[in-house]
């Protein structure tokens, strides 16, 4: 949402309560208090004005999801990366799973990045946090990337910050999955979370 329109909706809420407090003493309702007639009258304002600032964030993740599919610069789909993270975006799970590849780039000015521009794919699902799991867990299941799978582990951890808690979940991912060569892709995972070392 552009700041011009963000004043105009402030200034409407301030100018919906200064004129209801003004009609209030003219018809002598002098005895409710400010904030009484600022919960009542500005109430349908106040809906009024979440129900906009959704439909500008709907739009705003929509866009910055066309250009996280879209053939933009790296540097660009970084800055779209993070702030779908910012927007803890959960419709926008796949498409930041899909470009984990933007965590892998080399930095020039690494040591003056925070980390959710360094990686901002990863740090865009852990912000998320639930919703990416399962995204992440399927990952797990395709990819023979060590480094993209590296990432999808780091994910995990961050959400539930707890290895035994990750360790149940790719246990219960295994045990659901048939195909053999997914299965062995997850039994590496596990692996990888319970010795770092294993380097898988």
């Amino acid at each position: 949402m552009s700041a011009n329109l963000l004043k105009i909706n402030i200034a409407g809420l301030v100018a919906s309560f200064l004129f209801s407090l003004s009609a209030a003493h003219v018809f002598g309702q002098t005895n409710a208090s400010p904030f009484d007639l600022m919960r009542s009258v500005s109430l349908e304002k106040r809906y009024q004005a979440t129900e906009f600032l959704e439909k500008e964030r709907q739009e705003t993740i929509k866009n910055l999801i066309l250009i996280l599919s879209g053939n933009f610069s790296p540097d660009v789909k970084d800055f779209s990366a993070k702030l779908l993270g910012d927007y803890r975006a959960s419709e926008a799970v796949d498409i930041l799973v899909q470009n984990f590849e933007l965590d892998l780039r080399p930095r020039s000015i690494l040591g003056l990045l925070a980390d959710d521009y360094i990686q901002p794919a990863t740090w865009a699902l852990i912000k998320i946090g639930n919703p990416s799991i399962p995204a992440v867990i399927r990952n797990l299941e395709e990819t023979d990337n060590a480094r993209i799978r590296g990432l999808s582990l780091k994910v995990l951890y961050q959400i539930d910050g707890d290895k035994d808690i990750v360790q149940l979940r790719l246990q219960k991912a295994l045990t659901a999955q048939s195909d053999p060569q997914k299965k062995d892709r997850l039994k590496a995972a596990l692996q990888a979370l319970l010795d770092p070392k294993s380097g898988k």
